[in-house]
């Protein structure tokens, strides 16, 4: 991901466009494949606004269903390899450029489509979920240009799940300023 930050972005530290920002595709992959792997809102709740058939059963109006979205961005069924940190699956090589360089793109598939709702799903999806990207991609940008992240301790992350939002409670890491070359 650095490499390709450093590739797009050229060693101007100071400024960045929007396109540049656009372009940053692995970049994307690693957020969403983090959004995948631990949703911010692991359930979400949908109402019903008129009787309907769900799973065989007929439900009544306002009848409300809570959706595992942590359970559905890790099932073996959708995912290969679910458990595995893996961003190049929302990524394909397009083709090889000059000097190995690769060019990466989005997957358009029905799978992404379908199992992806990191930032909820249907009529009712985040109306900023493009805005947000921009702005992750722009804080990691901002972070990564200037710093190195160290991990120091490889165990699992202590997420707390109380909460209808997922919370890291500890990750230790260094933070050191990079090195630019």
């Amino acid at each position: 991901m650095i490499e390709e930050i450093d590739s797009i972005l050229g060693n101007n530290h100071d400024t960045f466009t929007y396109f540049m920002i656009g372009k940053l595709y692995f970049c994307e992959a690693v957020i969403k494949e983090v959004l995948r792997i631990h949703s911010v809102h692991p359930l979400i709740s949908r109402v019903l606004n008129e009787k309907d058939n769900v799973g065989g059963f007929t439900w009544n109006l306002g009848q409300m269903f809570y959706i595992n979205l942590h359970a559905i961005h890790n099932h073996k069924y959708d995912w290969k390899n679910p458990d595995e940190f893996n961003p190049e699956r929302f990524l394909y090589l397009e083709k090889e450029k000059e000097l190995n360089k690769k060019e990466y793109h989005f997957i358009k598939e029905e799978l992404e489509r379908r199992t992806l709702f990191a930032f909820g799903m249907g009529l009712r999806s985040c109306p900023a979920k493009d805005l947000a990207m921009i702005m992750l991609k722009t804080m990691v940008v901002i972070f990564l240009r200037k710093y190195d992240v160290i991990l120091v301790d490889q165990e699992e992350l202590q997420i707390n799940y109380e909460n209808m939002l997922n919370v890291c409670e500890e990750l230790k890491v260094k933070i050191r300023p990079r090195n630019h070359k």
